[in-house]
């Protein structure tokens, strides 16, 4: 007789007698508790994800602003040097006569400022357009606003360098010209716009 009990408690996997089975799978159902404790952490898990995409985003497009800036500050830098170098000893094929004379040098300076920052307005329209980043209207003013910054440099630089042929400072005669820069930079930038727009409007 005690064998026999011992195989049955063996055979029932030493269960009481009218014990219920367990269920299929191994363990209880969860209970609407744990069900909302899951979801709650799902949420909070899917949140913490969000956050950690925003934030290198944020992070990236407040570099790529400081990089606007900088690279344009550090082009003025440069522009302000080679103006200087062309201007302040016009040679003739720049001046455009065969002695140099007062109109002469100052057509020869503005002209030669006027090109420079035509070409770097434009590569800074460029750049905008290739990475307008999140948020493109801030990246459009603060290009504009380093254009300017980049501008004053390029007179600054040359102003404080020695004097040229006439015994004067290397600086614009018609300062209109110190503002070509941003005007390039907004011009390419709104050409392009445009041209996008109408092009989606024919299309469309």
């Amino acid at each position: 007789m005690p064998r026999l009990s011992r195989r049955r408690g063996a055979g029932t996997g030493g269960r009481a007698p009218g014990e219920e089975p367990p269920e299929a799978g191994g363990g209880a159902l969860p209970g609407p508790d744990q069900t909302a404790v899951e979801a709650t952490s799902g949420d909070g898990a899917a949140s913490t994800a969000s956050t950690a995409e925003v934030a290198p985003t944020a992070g990236s497009g407040r570099r790529e602003l400081v990089a606007l800036l900088g690279v344009q500050a550090l082009a003025g830098l440069v522009a302000g040097l080679a103006w200087w170098v062309l201007a302040h000893d016009p040679p003739r094929w720049l001046a455009g006569e065969p002695w140099l004379t007062n109109g002469s040098v100052d057509a020869a300076r503005d002209g030669s400022l006027a090109v420079l920052e035509l070409v770097l307005g434009a590569a800074a329209g460029l750049r905008v357009l290739r990475r307008p980043g999140p948020r493109p209207l801030l990246t459009l003013l603060v290009g504009i606003g380093g254009a300017l910054l980049a501008s004053g440099l390029a007179v600054a630089v040359a102003a404080v360098l020695p004097v040229g042929v006439d015994s004067a400072h290397v600086v614009p005669r018609a300062w209109g010209v110190a503002l070509l820069w941003p005007t390039a930079l907004a011009g390419v930038v709104f050409v392009r716009t445009l041209a996008q727009s109408l092009v989606a409007w024919v299309r469309g």
